[in-house]
């Protein structure tokens, strides 16, 4: 099986890759998708008679290990793998006649990865305090949420760049709450929140007109931000 990467208008845009991994390698029809961040290619290996995942980036480097899916040791043909996707998670089927040979059954298996069609999160709204130690905002629909804490006045000094004043990150955080020390004081604290998931880190920025610039370039350059 061979890749090549293409560009928008069709033409070649990188040499062609061979997937095999030697010249004893019979790659049966192969089937692969982008998952968000990699491809994913299912290859059926005719000399072992087995189903092989095979993870790539966009210039058909592999980015990992290649995974056998199928259960079956035996000499039984396995062939014509094809990939879906739900978003969340991709499945292969593919044709075996490991329960006899004068039939072709079918077999599949799902394996939990990331993220082709799952947009990333939206803005995170709705930041408040219920008390003093309470920090809360608005249901987004992300499972996990990251939040930084910066120096305001510091933020000011700088003209505006985040990558100075961020002081803390708290990431992977569950619900729509945070446990904090206390609000922010006189001299002047902020606080930003923005979606997680398995997926995707959505963005601190509030999606409103009136904001200048991004923040995000700026508070990823921190040392402090969130991973």
């Amino acid at each position: 099986a061979y890749y090549r990467k293409l560009g928008v208008d069709g033409t070649p845009a990188a040499p062609e890759v061979n997937l095999q991994p030697g010249p004893d390698f019979i790659v049966q029809p192969a089937s692969f998708r982008w998952i968000g961040n990699e491809f994913l290619v299912a290859l059926g290996n005719g000399n072992f008679n087995s189903i092989v995942l095979h993870p790539m980036d966009a210039e058909g480097q592999p980015t990992g290990p290649d995974l056998r899916v199928d259960d079956d040791p035996g000499a039984q043909i396995k062939d014509r793998p094809d990939l879906a996707w739900n978003g969340v998670a991709p499945a292969v089927v593919w044709s075996d006649n490991r329960f006899s040979p004068d039939s072709t059954g079918r077999a599949v298996i799902s394996l939990q990865t990331c993220c082709e069609d799952v947009p990333p999160p939206g803005p995170v709204t709705g930041l408040d305090w219920t008390d003093p130690q309470t920090l809360v905002w608005a249901a987004d629909g992300s499972p996990l949420h990251d939040r930084v804490r910066g120096d305001l006045a510091v933020l000011r000094g700088a003209g505006g760049d985040f990558t100075p004043s961020v002081l803390e990150c708290r990431d992977d955080l569950t619900g729509n709450a945070s446990d904090e020390p206390g609000p922010p004081g006189a001299g002047g604290d902020y606080y930003l929140v923005r979606g997680d998931s398995e997926c995707w880190a959505g963005s601190y920025d509030s999606g409103e007109a009136s904001q200048s610039g991004t923040r995000d370039d700026g508070i990823a350059a921190s040392p402090n931000a969130c991973p």
